[in-house]
């Protein structure tokens, strides 16, 4: 029998750029991931140069870029429901590594599952987040996007970029770090977002791989509840 979890079946952790961009419940358990301080890119065999003042510079300059472009395009009160999930996707697709993070999400599992399977696993995994949390922008009006500062990573081959999102009407702030990735060519890459201390790396990692430990490591019991909601949404 197919074993899953409640809080799997709302999807309460791969928030990702829908709610760390409107202030939502936050999205990978901690600051840290679920082997240590070891980010999905650590998976890497040929990591980026350490970071330097410029790269963070950089860096801080892709999320400001980012963070306000969500906001202005994705919270247009005139766009339809398809033309927001559109954007969404490729925001996310675009400055997320999403293989990385789905890899990393399935653990020890990631290690046995079959291409075909994996492929079927990313396409609703991508999907459900953009049906769901794509619409979430449209209750969000005239949020400002600020960076606070950045810093390198613990391993040094990464940043982090600290910044916030401000409500119009006077509500606290919401805390937001994002951990970004430098690549070979020289791209920067999102592979973690922590919301006011909660990590969606390692809530991700804990609910599949908890799902999948109970469920004798079949991918069906992650595919299927997954299916279902998108074909539900």
């Amino acid at each position: 029998m197919m074993i899953i979890h409640r809080s799997f079946l709302t999807l309460t952790a791969p928030v990702a750029l829908a709610l760390v961009l409107t202030g939502g419940a936050p999205s990978w358990a901690s600051a840290s991931t679920a082997d240590g301080d070891t980010p999905p890119s650590a998976e890497a065999k040929d990591p980026a140069p350490d970071v330097t003042k410029e790269l963070l510079k950089k860096g801080e300059a892709f999320i400001a870029s980012l963070g306000t472009k969500a906001i202005h395009e994705l919270t247009d009160p005139k766009m339809t429901d398809n033309e927001r999930r559109k954007k969404f996707r490729t925001m996310f697709e675009d400055n997320f590594d999403v293989k990385a993070t789905a890899k990393f999400a399935l653990g020890r599992y990631a290690r046995t599952i079959s291409d075909e399977d994996f492929a079927t696993y990313l396409e609703l995994f991508t999907l459900y987040l953009t049906d769901v949390y794509a619409a979430k922008f449209k209750n969000y009006h005239n949020e400002q996007f600020k960076i606070v500062r950045s810093m390198p990573h613990r391993d040094k081959k990464g940043l982090w970029i600290i910044s916030q999102i401000q409500h119009p009407d006077g509500s606290p702030p919401n805390s937001i770090k994002w951990l970004v990735i430098p690549q070979k060519d020289g791209a920067l890459k999102i592979y973690d977002v922590v919301v006011e201390g909660i990590s969606m790396g390692t809530t991700l990692r804990s609910e599949h791989t908890s799902i999948l430990s109970q469920n004798k490591g079949k991918i069906s019991a992650l595919i299927e509840p997954l299916r279902h909601k998108v074909n539900n949404n």
